[in-house]
């Protein structure tokens, strides 16, 4: 127990233990780093309500650089999954309300050794953000490759999304696969459906290079 009387080790209620309260706040480092001096501080605990956030998932959900590192260093583990199949990747990227920080997000997911999360698969690519699907693919390619969201693998997804900046380095780790379909329809098709032009004319530029150097083979 620290002077003030509390128990950094024990829930308060629904909302979490001071350290979630504490990353909450902008304006919180000080006060993480003054919880993390405690042997038990619920570093990696999660909150027992339906959503089972980390601490370090409320720093991300609140796009909280600093707060994020402190914890990182003290042994925050940024591969667990919470209740709702999330990362503290997931929430730094769900959160559309936030200005985008993009050090942020390529931290999270330089730390993690696993990506189990489908939910957070989804939200690499719909973030639409070069250098973080690259290091995605460079980490966990298999991972995102065979991803299945809503039935889509990942080129269909932001062929369907319109995420321009993924499309490239898909395609260069093998994401085309003509058998990979939306209702019926392969990424070109899904692309011009939704009037994604630029994207269904890279991809079939790329198909037809493809099949012109087989065919010069």
């Amino acid at each position: 127990m620290c002077e003030f009387g509390f128990l950094p080790d024990v829930e308060w209620i629904s909302r979490g233990y001071p350290l979630h309260l504490a990353c909450e706040g902008k304006h919180s480092k000080e006060t993480v780093r003054f919880l993390l001096t405690f042997n038990n501080c619920g570093i990696n605990k999660q909150v027992t309500s339906y959503t089972s956030m980390t601490p370090l998932s409320v720093a991300a959900e609140g796009q909280n650089l600093e707060v994020v590192k402190l914890l990182l260093d003290a042994g925050a583990d940024p591969d667990i999954v919470d209740g709702t199949m999330r990362t503290s990747l997931c929430y730094c990227l769900k959160n559309r309300n936030a200005i985008v920080d993009y050090e942020l997000q390529l931290l999270l997911l330089a730390k993690m050794t696993a990506m189990t999360s489908r939910d957070c698969i989804a939200n690499i690519l719909r973030a639409n953000h070069r250098p973080l699907i690259i290091l995605a693919l460079n980490k966990f390619k298999h991972a995102i490759l065979g991803a299945n969201m809503d039935g889509m693998s990942a080129l269909v997804y932001c062929a369907y999304y319109s995420c321009p900046d993924n499309i490239a380095p898909l395609l260069a780790n093998g994401g085309w696969d003509p058998s990979h379909k939306r209702c019926g329809k392969n990424a070109i098709e899904v692309a011009r459906q939704r009037g994604n032009h630029t994207i269904a004319d890279e991809i079939q530029l790329f198909v037809n290079n493809n099949n012109n150097n087989n065919n010069n083979n």
